[in-house]
Parts: structure tokens; sequence; C-alpha cells
């Protein structure tokens, strides 16, 4: 019960996985939250003006706006809740339909304990209101005539003291590179991608940063006449609300970085996955027997083996279809494609599949007996090992008949990290064929291999653990790069009394990545989820500018300024924060793709053309739309307000 009770818990804890996946888009709400709650308080400057001037401290100021905002997000967080459920029900709907392995929806599904919607509903509030706290911070000091005159921020139309820590933007950029470039010395594929996005989000962080230092400088270029005048104007309006420009360009920036950068870390079996330093280690098939074979494929029995059955084989298909090739054309054909086949016998003891396929933990994996004829071989691709000696390095293969007080096996880095728990020089124990635990110490990880369901130890250690485990039920061939799918067909007929399954080592590889892939995917959904929330923050924002400037507006209309001036400088406003954000996000996710590229990554060029128009586009819409409404207004009644 305990076993069962333990394998029922999973290899792969998904509430925490969603959690890590949601990051970014959590942090965009809060931004998203923290900007439309300074909004809503600024609109009311003159009733905070009005308070303060009749006697209320900040703190009582403080507490009450808390308060409210509290009993807001309240209301927004019981709203939630069973949208929140709704919504974990639609991602792991997404993720069974990318997984490999269609059968996975029969036992993946929502599960909502009493406790969960509470925890959630709790960890929503606490975050809402820090976020409330964060974003009156500063409104409170300003002085009180600003407030009773409308003013919500005490610099507004007042020249900004040159930026402080000029020197901080150069060390991020400068720190964010080195990462970048210690990315490619990696041989940890996660570790690798790891410092390349660690390196993008310190580029994307050094932007942020030399954003802000750019708003606060002054600006005493003169203007020219024209659109070109008018829409340096604009840009300079940015830095009228430096907080709030700066919120909309991060809310831009994060999410089309993580959209474009995610891409890249997708994983597929590339040009090299066939090579002997490669993942399949040059061995094109992989062939499975439910009931195992005594002999070598290539061996004299096992040839001789094959041929009887590929006889009895043929016979059966001259009587279906007597008017093809006799008997002994069809042998002859089947020898011609089986010539220059080598096998590579493996004894295997069944047990769980440790691969990332199985949701479940794998108390007692699969093991593996490998050949003295792979581990005189060598190939594979490794990303660490014990290897001590050049001749194990050059090797790793030797480390499998090292003695110890733990047997060395070797297990593929993934099912070695999130299935067994453990790390490079690690224990896993199991029962050898008598119930009896025995340790054994992970001395090698493979990258993108075949091995990802099984340990892998010395044919003599499995003999020894399992001595009544006869036959081989696993086989690694070598066959001419033409002739896979006539030897898959060959096989699959002959051996089909021993419930022989032939793969190509590639397409098991690439069920594997399938599921890294699927994650990416959902990871990439949030990020465009995030990419919602701050093109609906950059409309609000849009909207509130306009709608604070309106009496100005009305003022350059009464001057001669025409409908069309006013679009092209509120268009170039908006189109700077638009090009800033956006364009920051590339290049951030540009910097920590094009390492990425000499290992087999990809830019998504498609995917962020269609980001930046999509984006954009709204943008100038809501902008657009906003100014045309400002301009039908009456300019008498707007005048009174500037």
């Amino acid at each position: 019960r305990e076993q069962l009770l333990t394998a029922g818990k999973g290899g792969t804890d998904f509430g925490l996985l969603f959690l890590l996946f949601s990051g970014l888009l959590i942090l965009s709400a809060m931004l998203l939250t923290g900007l439309l709650f300074r909004l809503l308080i600024e609109r009311r400057a003159k009733e905070i003006g009005l308070l303060a001037a009749v006697g209320w401290d900040p703190r009582m100021l403080h507490r009450s706006l808390s308060r409210e905002g509290s009993l807001i997000a309240l209301i927004g967080t019981v709203l939630g809740v069973p949208l929140g459920i709704l919504y974990a029900k639609q991602m792991l709907g997404v993720l069974t339909a990318l997984w490999p392995d269609a059968e996975v929806k029969n036992y993946l599904g929502l599960h909502v304990s009493m406790f969960t919607p509470l925890i959630g509903a709790e960890l929503t509030l606490l975050t809402a209101w820090l976020t409330i706290r964060l974003s009156l911070r500063g409104l409170l000091t300003i002085p009180v005539p600003l407030l009773l005159r409308g003013r919500s921020d005490a610099s507004d139309g007042e020249p900004e003291a040159a930026p402080r820590r000029r020197w901080l933007p150069p060390v991020i950029l400068l720190l964010g590179l080195v990462t970048l470039a210690i990315g490619p010395t990696r041989t940890n594929p996660d570790e690798r991608a790891g410092a390349f996005f660690t390196g993008g989000l310190l580029v994307l962080s050094a932007g942020l940063w030399f954003l802000n230092q750019r708003l606060r400088m002054p600006s005493r270029a003169m203007l020219t006449p024209g659109a070109a005048g008018i829409v340096r104007l604009g840009i300079r309006n940015a830095a009228r609300r430096r907080l709030r420009t700066l919120l909309m360009v991060a809310l831009t920036a994060l999410s089309v970085f993580l959209v474009v950068s995610v891409e890249s870390f997708r994983r597929r079996t590339d040009a090299g996955f066939l090579e002997q330093s490669g993942g399949s280690g040059g061995l094109r098939l992989v062939a499975e027997a439910d009931v195992p074979l005594f002999h070598s494929l290539d061996s004299a029995e096992g040839k001789a083996d094959l041929e009887q059955r590929l006889e009895a084989d043929a016979q059966k298909q001259v009587k279906r279809d007597p008017t093809g090739p006799n008997k002994r054309a069809r042998l002859e054909a089947a020898s011609a494609d089986l010539s220059g086949l080598v096998s590579h016998p493996f004894r295997l003891r069944r047990g769980d599949d440790a691969s990332c396929l199985n949701l479940y933990q794998a108390a007692k994996p699969r093991v593996l007996g490998v050949p003295q004829s792979i581990i005189d071989r060598g190939g594979f691709r490794f990303t660490q090992t014990l290897a001590t000696t050049a001749e194990e390095r050059a090797n790793p293969w030797l480390l499998l008949g090292k003695p110890g007080e733990a047997i060395p096996v070797f297990a593929e880095q993934n099912t070695a990290y999130f299935m067994l728990k453990t790390l490079l020089g690690g224990t896993v124990e199991i029962p050898d064929e008598n119930g009896v635990p025995v340790k054994l110490k992970i001395v090698g990880l493979l990258q993108d291999s075949v091995f990802q369901s099984e340990l892998l130890m010395a044919d003599g250690n499995f003999r020894t653990l399992y001595p009544r485990q006869d036959g081989f039920n696993l086989f690694l061939l070598d066959v001419p790069t033409d002739k896979d799918d006539a030897v898959v067909r060959r096989l699959n007929a002959g051996l089909r009394a021993n419930g022989v399954t032939v793969q190509k080592s590639a397409d098991i590889t690439g069920k594997y990545l399938a599921v890294v892939g699927a994650y990416l995917t959902v990871f990439q959904l949030l990020g465009g989820l995030g990419l919602l929330l701050a093109v609906l923050g950059i409309s609000v924002v849009i909207l509130r500018n306009i709608h604070e400037r309106s009496g100005e507006l009305a003022l350059l209309r009464a001057v001669g300024w025409n409908g069309r001036a006013l679009q092209l400088l509120v268009l170039g406003e908006t189109l700077f924060l638009l090009v800033v954000g956006v364009g920051l996000g590339i290049a951030s996710a540009l910097a920590a793709v094009l390492p990425n590229l000499a290992f087999g990554g990809t830019i998504p060029w498609a995917n962020a053309g269609l980001l930046v128009v999509a984006t954009v586009g709204v943008g100038l819409v809501v902008a657009v739309a906003a100014v045309v409404a400002v301009t039908r207004q009456a300019v008498i009644p707007a005048l009174r307000q500037e």
C-alpha cells in the first residue's frame, strides 16, 4: 500500500510546475494591478488633498486607501476562484493534447481539494495587498497644495534632477553578457538554457534601468517645425509620468521576451543525433522483445533462427499471394535487407518506466545489462560523468566496470533529476532477484539518448543481481542508412512470435523531447496571457493619459492645432512606448537566443513578427480612438480644466 501511495503522488508536481510557469503571468498581473490602482487614486488627488488639509495624517490616508483596495481585491478574488479552477482545467487539457501518449488523458485530470481554493485565495489577497501598498508609496508625500490642484506627481512639469548611479546599467549589461558567454561552456542543456535565459533577463533589466535614467534627464533640444517636431514632442511627453511609462514598457518587454525566447529552447533530435557521439550512439534502430531471445541477431545462431522464421513467413506470403515473388526470391530480398546488420543485445529487468512519459513515480525502474561490445565501442552523448582518468573521459562506459561499495550505473539526466530525484554521484536503491535492497551509484548522465526509461549497468553486475534473467529483450541495431525501413519490416515479420517491436532511435527520443516541447508550449501560452495583460494595461494608460490632458489638448486646439496634428502628437508618444517595450523584449530575447543557435536553437521570426504587429496595432487603434473622442469635445468646457 505504501508503494502504491508513493507512486500515486506522481513523478512531477504539476501544482508547483504550473505555479512556476505562471510566475511571469503573476508578475504581469501584479504590475497591472498596481498600475490600475495608482491610476484610480491619482484621479482622486483633489479628494486626498482635501482630506489631508482638514487633518488626516498620511498614516490614516494610507490605511483608508489600503482597505479600499483590499475590498476591491477581495471581490476580485471571490470571482477569480472559480475562474482559476476553470483555467487550470483548460491548461491541463492543452498539456494532455500535446502529450505524445494519447492515453495520458485517461488518468491525468484536475483535482480540487477543499483547501486548494482557500490557499490560492489567501495568496492572491496577500499579493494584491502588497501590490496596493507599494503603489501608494510616494503618493502621500506629495505636498497638499499640489494635491488640491489635482496634481498626483510632485515632479510633473518640473525638471528632473540628474540621475544617480549611472554606472549601474552598464554593470548589469556586462553581467548579462558574461552570463550569456558562460552558457556555451555548459554541457548540461538545462544549465545552458538557464544561463541564456538569465543572461537575457539581465540584458532586459539593464535596458529598463537605462530607460529610467534617460526619462529622468531633462531634454533641452530645440524642436523643429513640422511632423517630425510634433512626434518628438510626443516622445518627450512619455517622461512626464516616468513610473507609469516604465511599468508599461516593462509589462510589454517581459511578455515579448518570454514568448520569443522560450521557442529557442525547444529541443529536437539534431543532425548529430545519429553520430556515434550523439544521442543514438550511431545505432539507428532499437528492437525490444516481449519474449527474450537467446542469441544476438548478428550471431551465427541468431541469423539461422531468424532465417528459419523468415522462411516460414515467406511461405505464408506465397500462399496469400501466389502471383507475387516465389519463396526463394522473397528470402533473397530479406537476406539482402538484413546484410550489414550489427546487433548489440541487452539483458532487461522489467520494472517501472523511469522516463518523463511516466507521470507516476518509478519505485522500481527498469534495468539494462550493457554488453561488453557497447563498453568497448563507446559513444553516446554525456552531460556529466565521474571520470577521473583520460581513458575514462575518452570512453565513460569504462566507469560501469569499476568496483565500489555501490554498483555503478548510468541514467539519462532528466530521468535522474526529475524522476529519480538524484544527481550525479547520487544513489538509487533497487531490489535484487531475491528482494534484497541493493545500492546503485549514478556515475554518468546521458543526454537526449534512447535510454530514458531505464538504468544501465555492466552485464556482469546485471547477472550477479539477476542470475535467472535469461536471454536478451532489447537490441541496439546498426544498419546501413538506406535500409532502416526495410530492416524494421523484416524483423517485425520474422520475430513476431517474440513480440518484437522495432523503432528508429530518433522516433523514440523524439517522444521524450515532445514532452519537453509540451511544457514549453504551455509556458508560451502563459506568456501570451501576460502579453494580453500588457496590451490591456497599455490601452488603459493611453486612455488615462489623454483624459488627463484633455484641457491641454483643448488649449492646443484653441491656438490653432488641428485634429491631425493632435493625433500625430499622441501617436508619437504611444508609438514610442510600444516600440521601446516590444524592441527591448525582442532584443533581450535575441541576446538569449543567438548563443543557443549553435546548439540547434531557432529564432521564431514568424511569432516575433506577429507579436510586434498585434501589440503595436492594438495600441495605435486605442490611441487614435481616444484622440478622435477628445477632438470632438467642446473646446470651452475642456479649457476650463486647464
